[in-house]
């Protein structure tokens, strides 16, 4: 069973007395006064009169033989006048086998009584359910994760689940937060996608739990359009940029991999130059001007790079004849980024928001704000940065790219990382080995 932390309203006190042992067969309760105020502290509920519940005279013959005296009563005691809190006197009171300080709260306790519940999550089973966030509106009760309080806005999720439309215009305001260097909001959001990435199912091999998440609420997981090798042709031929994936069968059935790629769930793949599916393409990247762009068909040059397309891949063995070999083309709408001035973008939102966050955190200082606080901020913070900017796939699938043509890669002038499945048109069979020998990709 989870235990749920938990802190009672301070009016609870009025009707509360403790012990500093078990109270079963041991120690004596506290006073409770009934004219509203705290009772004094009681140096003799402190005391055990008992050894784990054994009476000092019927000790079992293996205990050290002074628990059966007082000795370890003015240690208590002494302990219990420089305690600050609680904790501090958890271990003179273990002496006697008492490792804790138990209250004893008269009357029942009511849900009007509960100020706060408190989670730290080890795992999907134990964080706050729809039900328990119901409960604690209901009551006004405050409900914290892993010490963060919960805004009402969480709570209103918690109970009822944002809806696909929600979740894209939730990926969409974080993009505008950042733009807009509305960092508070980055956090708030950022720290959304972190509590729905401690649920989100994941495929066997899958690492990268904030891309999944942001796949999902992008619509990225959606399934491509299956067509024929005439359809990827025409798209490709319209504008479109061609791509080419190729997967090792391993003992599985090797048209399975294409098939999952068609109609099954988008497995998110762990890449060095950022996280997603890794495809060569027929593309190419032109560094005209400040900014590089990203060309998709050129009529003068298709052959020619439809056949690099397929054997700068190959020539890595991401492409073998035992494997299978996807075919597929993102439409001249898709939107590609080229890796050099993402990245560029990326480590100007880290440095503004590193340097908002310094600020941040002197005017907390400055205002009164507790340690506590400071460091719950400084967290978050860290945690936004890790969402948006803490993979190079995760801060393009913000940015609203499908794909990312990596011009910094091993394979400058061929390697992509494609973002959006829903976006591709796929051809239905596989791309023959010996077809893309002579043709390439087109």
């Amino acid at each position: 069973m989870v235990q749920l932390p938990s802190k009672l309203k301070p009016e609870v006190k009025e009707r509360t007395t403790f012990t500093g042992s078990d109270s079963f067969k041991s120690g004596i309760a506290s006073q409770v006064k009934n004219d509203g105020t705290p009772p004094p502290p009681n140096a003799a509920s402190l005391v055990s009169s008992t050894r784990h519940g054994y009476d000092k005279d019927k000790l079992p013959a293996h205990y050290p033989s002074y628990y059966k005296n007082n000795s370890a009563d003015g240690g208590q005691l002494r302990a219990a006048a420089k305690a600050k809190t609680v904790d501090d006197l958890l271990s003179p009171l273990a002496v006697t086998g008492n490792a804790y300080v138990e209250a004893q709260i008269h009357g029942k306790v009511k849900p009007a009584d509960i100020a706060e519940i408190h989670f730290a999550p080890k795992g999907v089973n134990d964080r706050p359910t729809a039900t328990v966030a119901q409960f604690a509106k209901n009551n006004q009760v405050d409900l914290y994760v892993d010490g963060k309080k919960l805004s009402p806005q969480d709570m209103d999720d918690l109970i009822t689940p944002p809806q696909q439309g929600d979740r894209v215009n939730r990926v969409s305001r974080l993009n505008n937060a950042l733009a807009q260097g509305d960092y508070k909001t980055v956090i708030q959001i950022a720290d959304d996608i972190h509590r729905d990435s401690q649920t989100i199912p994941m495929a066997v091999g899958e690492r990268d739990r904030y891309l999944k998440v942001l796949f999902r609420d992008a619509g990225y997981d959606g399934l491509p359009q299956v067509g024929s090798q005439q359809d990827v042709t025409n798209t490709w031929k319209d504008g479109g940029t061609l791509m080419v994936r190729g997967v090792q069968a391993g003992v599985r059935d090797r048209l399975e991999y294409l098939k999952q790629f068609q109609t099954g769930d988008y497995f998110v793949g762990k890449g060095m130059y950022g996280n997603g599916t890794y495809v060569g393409h027929a593309g190419t990247v032109s560094n005209v001007g400040s900014t590089p762009s990203f060309q998709g068909h050129t009529l003068a040059t298709e052959k020619k790079d439809a056949k690099r397309a397929w054997a700068d891949v190959v020539k890595h063995s991401y492409i073998t004849p035992m494997g299978v070999t996807f075919r597929m083309a993102l439409p001249k709408d898709g939107k590609i980024g080229v890796q050099s001035q993402v990245s560029a973008d990326s480590r100007d939102v880290v440095r503004n928001m590193e340097a908002w966050g310094r600020a941040e955190k002197t005017r907390m200082s400055s205002s009164g704000s507790s340690q506590k606080d400071i460091k719950a901020f400084d967290r978050g913070l860290k945690q936004a940065l890790n969402v948006v900017a803490g993979d190079a796939g995760r801060f393009a699938v913000v940015r609203g790219y499908d794909a990312v043509a990596l011009n910094l890669s091993y394979e400058a002038k061929t390697f992509m990382n494609l973002l959006n499945r829903s976006k591709v048109v796929i051809q239905q069979d596989e791309l023959p080995y010996s077809q893309a020998k002579k043709t390439g990709a087109a």
